[in-house]
């Protein structure tokens, strides 16, 4: 069956890559890595055949000389395009744990024993900005052919909890702890999960809201796709066996819609609120990209500008800013904000350096480019790499008027990422902001940045990663990790602190509503 030699050969290339990591280069490392390798033919062949060159079918296996050459196209691209590569791992590290993967590909594979391979290469390098994503002839394959948990979960500390239930199981309810899906529990699970998912440095390690979050397909892409499910789940301090018929993503979908409709998102990316009789305000921003924000018909500069003139002439005490959910966008948007957080000039971003501007050797292969144009400039360094000299964020000046000097509760999460932990990075060094929430899944010390998105030739993965490298003036003992908050979540603030306004607003007036 094709299921079960997936499963195997899954765990094949997770020991081979702990090997690596570990202990160096596994036996017959180098006799089975090419390091000779010219990607090429490959080039030519997809040009030619104007996309990806092989017509996959998902029940069969692959060639290994396809998925060496695309692995090998997907070393060569980091290599030369991506300057993060080396920020978390050694050149050592990672040559070794590159010809591991290539020797893991040495005899055929099914298609999602390769995505295993490369989703494991990406957390491994720990680039936030560089990742995988699935050809767009797997989707459909996917949706109908694939079968999947059907459950939500809710996740704890290390405990699973059933969310929403999907199955015609009805002995399984919400709020039910789950001690084991066919035989591993939660902590294997989530171990063997946090080895392929999105990472950045060594930040948000057990990446909890993104296992919790992408959990089904998670566990599809990364460990099995059995048939049935073995649940045991605790109730009543006892715990029983349950079996769960594995259901596609269209079923899937299809109950829950009938469950549950999909609840309707903000309207806008930028909400605030304010309670004048409490000395309080509440500024949502969902997103810093301004495409996003400027499609809901709002502009970044000139709502961050009214509501900063709104606090001051209402002279309110406290401001909640919230950030959880926001996944970046535009750094001079955090920028903005801090300004109305200073009193005195600051510098931003340190440094923005490049391994090259354009003319790769696999520009064929590039779907989306790096998005230089002519009026940024740049000065090459003696390391031949080149530094973005005019790059418009590197000082934060304070705002010239209404800048506010009251208590700053900034919430985050591990969503907060990108340029929204670039700016919550800096509040914490420049400002006296109270942090509430987990550790964000953001390097403190700078991101990557200036996307390329490129295609590989033979499987048509579709993969992404930086063209630049964002650096700030951090502790280098903190660079790697996400922001250590004051408090974990806003729930534990509230029991230490009942009877504050920001307490009793949130319950009463704010709530579940205010959360992106």
């Amino acid at each position: 069956m094709y299921f079960p030699r997936v499963k195997k050969l899954s765990l094949l290339f997770l020991s081979l890559s702990l090997w690596s990591c570990q202990n160096g280069p596994a036996p017959d490392e180098m006799a089975c890595a090419d390091h000779s390798f010219s990607p090429d033919s490959s080039i030519e062949r997809y040009q030619a055949n104007k996309g990806p060159i092989l017509n996959l079918d998902y029940h069969n296996k692959i060639a290994p000389d396809y998925l060496q050459s695309d692995y090998q196209i997907l070393k060569l691209m980091l290599e030369e395009a991506n300057p993060n590569l080396y920020r978390y791992r050694s050149q050592k590290e990672m040559d070794s744990f590159f010809d591991t993967q290539i020797c893991a590909l040495s005899d055929s594979a099914y298609y999602l024993d390769f995505i295993r391979s490369l989703a494991m290469t990406f957390n491994f390098m720990a680039c936030g900005h560089s990742g995988w994503s699935h050809r767009n002839s797997y989707f459909p394959y996917r949706d109908t052919s694939i079968k999947l948990l059907p459950l939500d979960l809710k996740i704890e500390g290390d405990q699973y909890f059933i969310k929403e239930n999907y199955s015609r199981n009805s002995a399984l309810k919400r709020g039910m702890e789950i001690s084991k899906i066919n035989g591993r529990n939660p902590n294997e699970i989530s171990h063997l999960l946090s080895q392929h998912m999105y990472k950045d440095g060594r930040s948000a390690p057990k990446a909890r809201q993104e296992i919790e979050k992408y959990f089904r397909n998670a566990y599809s892409n990364f460990i099995e796709n059995p048939e049935h499910f073995e649940i045991q789940v605790r109730k009543h301090d006892r715990l029983e066996k349950l079996t769960l018929k594995a259901l596609s993503k269209g079923k899937i979908d299809s109950i829950q819609k009938t469950l549950a409709p999909i609840a309707a998102k903000p309207s806008k990316f930028l909400e605030f609120q304010s309670w004048p009789n409490k000395d309080m305000a509440y500024y949502r921003i969902g997103w810093f990209r301004n495409e996003g924000i400027e499609a809901m018909g709002q502009n970044f500069n000139h709502y961050t500008d009214s509501v900063f003139a709104a606090i001051a002439e209402e002279g309110l005490d406290t401001l909640i800013i919230d950030l959880r959910g926001n996944t970046g966008g535009w750094t001079a948007n955090g920028k903005k904000l801090l300004s109305y957080l200073l009193n005195e000039p600051q510098r931003y971003i340190e440094e923005v350096r490049f391994k090259k501007l354009g003319n790769f050797s696999f520009q064929d292969l590039i779907l989306s480019d790096q998005g230089l144009n002519d009026t940024m400039q740049f000065a090459q360094d003696s390391d031949s790499l080149w530094t973005w000299t005019n790059y418009p964020s590197l000082e934060v000046q304070p705002a010239d008027s209404n800048r506010f000097e009251g208590q700053v509760i900034i919430l985050i999460d591990e969503w907060t990422r990108s340029a929204a932990g670039i700016f919550s990075s800096l509040a914490r060094e420049y400002s006296n902001a109270l942090f509430i929430g987990p550790e964000n899944a953001c390097a403190r010390g700078g991101q990557g940045g200036m996307v390329m998105v490129a295609q590989l030739p033979w499987t048509g993965v579709t993969v992404h990663f930086s063209t630049a490298k964002y650096s700030l003036n951090i502790d280098p003992e903190k660079v790697a990790r996400g922001l250590k908050t004051d408090f974990e979540s806003l729930e534990e603030w509230m029991a230490l602190h009942p009877q504050s306004a920001l307490a009793i607003m949130w319950k009463s007036e704010v709530g579940d509503s205010m959360i992106y």
